[in-house]
């Protein structure tokens, strides 16, 4: 952005500075949209190495920071069970395979994953974890061996295998 001294030195230079108001305006939309200023990238290849070296310096984001601290952090009884699904505006969605995971993990442990998670992150980040009942996307419905249907029978009914 340039500054008001910066604006009147090149008005000056265009001869414009005691022009109208409406002429200054109408010079500004001009060269403001004028493309000799912008200068292209030398060439391709300098461009891709500006764009690699800056993605080399950025660090992992805080959620596969967290996905990582999550695995390190879970009791191990629930890793396979549980996963971290994504992070948005501080909530953490987790994947829990069954109810009872989701209630351990909730209810016996949330604020304390919560607390130990941003400890392991180095900031604030999670303000609350929601659990989701669903498949985990490392498995396949197809990896999971099928549910018998013994058992699952109304009252006065006899769950036999025919």
């Amino acid at each position: 952005m340039r500054t008001g001294a910066d604006r009147r030195a090149i008005l000056r230079s265009h001869r414009l500075d005691t022009a109208p108001r409406a002429l200054q305006e109408l010079f500004w939309r001009r060269y403001n949209q004028t493309s000799w200023r912008t200068r292209p990238p030398a060439s391709l290849q300098d461009l891709l190495d500006t764009v690699a070296k800056d993605s080399r310096l950025q660090p992992a984001g805080p959620l596969d920071e967290i996905r990582v601290a999550w695995q390190r952090l879970v009791p191990s009884e629930f890793r396979e069970s549980a996963s971290v699904e994504g992070l948005s505006s501080g909530r953490l969605r987790v994947v829990a395979d069954s109810a009872a995971t989701r209630y351990v993990l909730g209810r016996q442990w949330g604020q304390a994953l919560i607390d130990a998670l941003n400890t392991a992150v180095g900031s604030e980040v999670i303000k609350r974890i929601d659990f989701r009942l669903g498949q985990q996307a490392k498995e396949s419905a197809s990896t999971q061996p099928p549910r018998s249907k013994i058992g699952r029978g109304g009252r006065g009914t006899r769950n036999k295998r025919p």
